[in-house]
């Protein structure tokens, strides 16, 4: 599952409409397979629902399929972003930008369902999840975009630093801690209406 062509990668970065149909797996014939370990590595701080749901995958064969599938997103995303194989940060920013991609598509897709995220894992490619994810974020840079136009937020404020965030190549969720404004990737439906509830507020 090594680096993949990085024009062949960019399509990770492919936009779905909301009522997109996403392709389903093909059943594929058993083979033998290897030993893993029964989970896989921690979560990401937080319990994201993609691990949820991984947990709830007790086949084998299709468990080990979803590790395979995880490795080839993360590479993908790697080589789609030119990120450097000779630091470690940013493989490890890439990885995670990977994992909560998924896990925002998957969220918004099963309306945060472990169950019904556990069988759409089995139904459908990690990839189309993080598209999934991917669009929803386009739609939303988009609404920023609109808003921003039209802003009157104050010079510096947390509400302008939301705005600034949603204008990145990929669109990140400031978080305000105490009085420090700080970002990270989007990872749920819960994180989206937090954005778009501050991008409608209008401003005191």
């Amino acid at each position: 599952m090594g680096f993949q062509d990085y024009f062949e990668a960019l399509d990770i970065y492919t936009v779905l409409p909301p009522d997109e149909t996403l392709p389903e797996k093909k059943p594929e014939p058993l083979r033998e397979v290897s030993t893993l370990p029964v989970r896989l590595i921690e979560p990401l701080g937080d319990s994201l629902l993609l691990f949820e749901a991984l947990a709830l995958v007790t086949e084998l064969q299709e468990y080990q399929t979803l590790v395979e599938e995880l490795f080839f997103v993360c590479n993908k995303v790697i080589s789609a972003d030119s990120a450097s194989p000779a630091d470690p940060t940013e493989i490890h920013a890439t990885i995670r930008k990977a994992i909560t991609g998924i896990n925002l598509g998957l969220d918004w897709w099963t309306a945060g369902n472990p169950q019904k995220a556990a069988e759409a894992l089995k139904r459908f490619y990690l990839q189309s999840f993080f598209q999934v994810g991917y669009s929803r974020l386009m739609e939303l840079q988009q609404e920023a975009r609109r808003i921003g136009k039209s802003s009157r937020h104050e010079p510096g404020s947390f509400a302008e630093a939301v705005l600034d965030q949603l204008m990145e190549a990929y669109p990140l969720l400031a978080k305000l801690d105490g009085d420090r404004i700080h970002s990270r990737f989007f990872r749920t439906r819960q994180d989206l209406a937090k954005a778009r509830e501050i991008l409608t507020t209008k401003p005191q």
